[in-house]
């Protein structure tokens, strides 16, 4: 999970050294190998890395009855819906840290129209 990745330890650290670091999205990683191949491996270019390997089956609904047995309720919104309550009960988050910046460097990746963000020192303290 991310939290177990992006701690206030790992951020620390970053703003210590304060590397040459690009996070992409991942619907990026395409145009990412496009670039690097270009330099560096140019019998890779326009050869996709991924591939959506559901994209020919069928859409699959689970559906739970409610505990009233007052109709049906589809598990995937449920879960969705429960997904913190779910972390709480669970106790999934309890090594979790820095939460918040790791929720602005989203923002920032997300509200970018390529689907990368140069990450440095200065922007974590914005962070």
């Amino acid at each position: 999970a991310t939290f177990d990745i992006l701690t206030c330890q790992t951020y620390q650290t970053l703003e210590d050294n304060d590397p040459n670091l690009l996070i992409i999205s991942h619907k990026e990683a395409d145009h990412l190998q496009n670039i690097l191949a270009k330099y560096h491996c140019p019998e890779l270019l326009d050869q996709p890395i991924r591939t959506n390997m559901g994209s020919q089956k069928d859409d699959l609904q689970i559906l739970v009855r409610q505990v009233n047995g007052q109709g049906l309720v589809n598990l995937l919104e449920w879960l969705k819906a429960k997904q913190l309550t779910i972390e709480w009960a669970l106790n999934l988050r309890k090594g979790a840290s820095c939460q918040a910046k790791t929720k602005h460097m989203e923002d920032e990746l997300f509200a970018c129209p390529f689907g990368a963000l140069s990450v440095s020192a200065k922007a974590i303290q914005n962070w």
